[in-house]
């Protein structure tokens, strides 16, 4: 491989991003990790403890899933990066999953992935059923002129973590 083939990115679109995420809740709901295009060496965990697709409970436990809709995908194209929230099915129990995943030349290189059930082993008790029924101000439209821009986000972001930063 040439110096300018390996400089040369594969960049997802929002679609290709969406369509790695769904990938991922297809083949939990399948068994079958091996669907994913997984990057030579990627990063994993599930619950925040380190773990591989193969070895994580939830490619065993999940049954199913409710196709999320468009305001549960948070994309990042620029990061190539992609959160989703689902309402998944253990065994016909409804359970709340989220999860991070980054694309590297449009291999999966990071997937952070948490579950929710009802037992509250998450320290939250959470409504999955719920997701259908979000409040209309979580998906309005914004207006140009009233969104921030990347950088402001990222400041907001950053904030959460130093407070030295200030207040948003």
């Amino acid at each position: 491989m040439s110096a300018q083939e390996a400089s040369e990115q594969i960049l997802l679109d929002r679609e290709g991003l969406k369509g790695l995420a769904d990938l991922v809740l297809t083949s939990m709901a399948r068994h079958d990790a091996s669907v994913l295009p997984l990057a030579k060496n990627y990063a994993m965990t599930k619950n925040n403890l380190p773990s591989s697709p193969g070895m994580a409970d939830i490619w065993r436990t999940v049954t199913g899933y409710k196709q999320p809709a468009d305001y549960q995908y948070v994309i990042d194209t620029p990061a190539q990066q992609v959160f989703v929230v689902a309402e998944i099915a253990e065994a016909g129990i409804s359970s709340l999953f989220w999860g991070r995943l980054k694309a590297v030349n449009a291999f999966i290189s990071e997937l952070e992935l948490y579950v929710g059930r009802s037992n509250g082993d998450s320290g939250f008790m959470f409504d999955p059923t719920g997701l259908a029924n979000m409040p209309k101000e979580w998906s309005a439209g914004i207006s140009d002129a009233q969104r921030a821009t990347r950088d402001d986000l990222i400041w907001v972001a950053k904030c959460i973590f130093d407070p030295e930063l200030g207040t948003p």
